[in-house]
């Protein structure tokens, strides 16, 4: 968990220093809204490819690599996943950042406290993904 929080603060950091914020208002929804959602995030412009997604009408989950932490009392050898769950209603802000040919969307709660980071090459996938997250966030509510 330690590992994933330095992980979001660290792509917090270089959204901020280094990237572009692109205003964009969601508009039509892609037709299938949960197929278009799991297909961006098994494509994401990572280097290391999600291992499982799942999409269902209340939330998106990104399953992560495997993380192991060994205790140095017991030098016994924990490894568990990432899992990044986001529920559609937890959603109040979505942002778009530009940065060196890199689209990112980053679902924010109302506190300001950032979801996820979802990677994209192409800014029509980008606004589509917003698109579709507006969308499945309406039909949850």
């Amino acid at each position: 968990m330690e590992a994933l929080k330095a992980l979001a603060f660290s792509v917090a950091v270089l959204l901020a220093a280094c990237s572009t914020a692109v205003p964009y208002t969601a508009g039509k929804s892609p037709t299938s809204p949960q197929k278009f959602v799991e297909r961006v995030l098994y494509e994401q412009a990572t280097d290391t490819p999600p291992e499982a997604v799942r999409v269902s009408q209340d939330f998106f989950e990104v399953v992560g690599g495997s993380v192991t932490s060994v205790n140095r009392i017991t030098r016994r050898e924990t490894t568990h996943r990432e899992v990044t769950r986001v529920y559609y209603r937890s959603i109040a802000k979505l942002s778009l950042y530009q940065k060196r040919g890199a689209w990112y969307v980053v679902p924010e709660a109302a506190d300001g406290r950032e979801l996820a980071t979802v990677v994209t090459s192409s800014e029509s996938d980008a606004k589509q993904f917003i698109d579709a997250l507006v969308a499945l966030k309406a039909q949850a509510s």
